[in-house]
């Protein structure tokens, strides 16, 4: 079992090695670069290997837009036309505690908007809107979806705005329904953003999820996210970054949390098989800690 395991080690060790050769050789073409990555997604496959966050990352990072511009012509023309096809969006599911709002927090690192639906409308709740007084149940329990007119009134409009400004996002908590789906499909096309959208599901056990749901703290004041398990604060009731009180969200606890599962599994679930059947899914592997995970992902330069 450990030589097993050992010659896994190796060969992803080796395959994280050779994909750094190859990004720094920015004469390489890209369909070159496309059928190499094909080959090594291969070789992962027929080995049982599932790639890492970081392998995922590395993989497509030309695609994003991370190589530094070249100096010869014929170099910088190729990095022009990757720069045009960068990454504008990416859209996240996963379980409540998946570790959406962590992975939003590093792509916000690359320049990314975090358009997040539960944060929109627990706005909604604090600026006591006609929707946030309403909806103030519904919504400071997350147990329960809210009408697709008041999603579409509220979610869509900011989302067209940044669109509209050519901001690059990260898209947290929509689609939740395949009528969702469909609009936000027609979005795209109205955008043609197709080729600039991914799609990634942050792959955690349940109850790894529920542990974080439970440990999670917020700040009261600029909304950094902490955990008492994972990312913890160094006061355990004062953020950080800018002194204030930290608070648990009312929904953050066991039963709660349950109740989400269910209403994921009846609605999010669906719209995850949905781009998974059309091969568009990335999954990542998010059971990870947060030190280990920005390791990663500084290895990488993301």
């Amino acid at each position: 079992m450990f030589t097993c395991l050992l010659k896994k080690s190796l060969l992803l060790l080796g395959i994280i090695g050779f994909i750094t050769i190859i990004q720094s050789a920015n004469a390489v073409r890209r369909d070159e670069l496309s059928e190499i990555r094909s080959e090594l997604f291969a070789t992962l496959k027929y080995h049982d290997l599932k790639p890492s966050p970081n392998m995922s990352i590395s993989l497509d990072a030309d695609e994003w837009g991370l190589m530094k511009p070249p100096t010869n012509q014929e170099n910088l023309d190729l990095y022009k036309k990757q720069q045009e096809e960068e990454i504008k969006m990416f859209v996240i599911f996963g379980y409540p505690g998946a570790g959406k709002g962590t992975f939003s927090e590093i792509l916000q690192e690359r320049g990314y908007k975090h358009l997040s639906t539960g944060d929109i409308l627990r706005e909604e709740v604090r600026l006591k809107t006609s929707i946030g007084v309403k909806y103030k149940k519904e919504i400071e329990s997350s147990s329960s979806l809210l009408p697709e007119e008041i999603i579409q009134e509220v979610v869509l409009k900011k989302l067209v705005a940044l669109l509209q400004t050519e901001e690059k996002v990260v898209l947290d908590g929509f689609p939740k329904t395949l009528e969702q789906a469909q609009h936000l499909d027609h979005l795209f096309k109205t955008h043609s953003l197709h080729k600039n959208v991914k799609f990634v599901y942050l792959d955690v056990p349940l109850e790894i999820a529920s542990e974080r749901i439970i440990g999670r703290r917020t700040c009261s004041s600029c909304g950094k996210l902490y955990n008492l398990i994972t990312a913890k604060p160094i006061n355990p009731d004062m953020c950080d970054v800018c002194q204030h009180p930290l608070i648990q969200r009312s929904c953050d606890n066991e039963q709660d949390f349950q109740k989400r599962i269910v209403l994921f599994n009846q609605t999010v679930k669906k719209v995850i098989d949905f781009y998974e059947t059309q091969g568009i899914l990335l999954r990542i592997n998010f059971d990870i800690s947060l030190e280990h995970l920005k390791k990663c992902l500084s290895v990488q330069h993301l």
